[in-house]
């Protein structure tokens, strides 16, 4: 899957409820927004997005996610340019994570360790090569799972307490979540495909533990037992958070993929 950097300027574009942000993913577990992509128009659906602070220290990744479009044009972001009647190119991203990185980032001196890459740039829409994505992914995994809103438990997780920070934090096992990935096998539960199977077996990296009941939905501590989560591909997991208010059940999108 092709993966690309996204930037962010702080001295360009002052991003105002940054935290507000934070504080929303960190409760439903996912983000939707908009990004601009520089010249490139080649990003498609469904391709890997990070997203970098650039020009103001610390600089470094602090945000991860999936393009949920393609490319399109519209009013430039930078207000002087739009009076212009300049236009620019954007993507619709689903993020799946994003941090303050004030205080929680990827360091660019940690990314020049991971290849060749130019991580200065200044643009987005840079796209990373396919060998210093792979361990991107690995060095980003690292850095969510130390992350401090993401809390380790017995395999029996107390999830939905109120942590205290600034915002609501949702404890998700760590240990949970390898247990229903290894029940999984591989094999999304909602289309039902078989992912050891795909890239040398890489291909398993795209599955990701749902939550049956959506977290999003309950304020009050709750017990998360295996029974109550579901492994499936990231494609079906935005399918299923289609309407962020209500998750889709997985046996209705099966069918539905059926239709298709």
């Amino acid at each position: 899957m092709p993966t690309y950097l996204l930037t962010w300027n702080p001295n360009k574009w002052p991003w105002t409820d940054l935290q507000e942000e934070v504080a929303k993913i960190s409760k439903k577990g996912f983000l939707l927004g908009t990004w601009s992509c520089g010249t490139v128009k080649g990003i498609q659906k469904r391709d890997r997005i990070f997203l970098m602070r650039q020009s103001v220290e610390p600089r470094g990744i602090f945000a991860s996610g999936f393009a949920a479009s393609t490319v399109f044009e519209d009013g430039h972001w930078d207000h002087d340019l739009d009076a212009a009647g300049k236009k620019a190119n954007y993507i619709d991203v689903r993020f799946d994570h994003l941090f303050n990185p004030e205080d929680q980032i990827v360091p660019r001196l940690e990314l020049k360790k991971l290849g060749k890459m130019h991580w200065d740039a200044e643009m987005s829409g840079t796209r990373i090569p396919d060998d210093v994505a792979d361990k991107l992914e690995m060095e980003w995994s690292r850095f969510v799972k130390q992350a401090p809103d993401v809390n380790e438990f017995e395999p029996l997780a107390v999830e939905g307490l109120l942590t205290e920070t600034i915002h609501y934090s949702r404890g998700r096992s760590e240990a949970l979540r390898k247990q229903a990935l290894a029940k999984a096998n591989g094999v999304c539960a909602a289309c039902e495909t078989d992912f050891k199977k795909l890239w040398n077996g890489k291909g398993v990296r795209v599955l990701q533990v749902h939550h049956l009941k959506q977290m999003a939905s309950s304020d009050t501590p709750r017990l998360t037992k295996l029974s109550d989560l579901a492994v499936v591909c990231a494609n079906c997991h935005m399918l299923i958070h289609i309407n962020p208010q209500r998750s889709m059940p997985i046996a209705k999108l099966r069918l539905e993929l059926t239709k298709v």
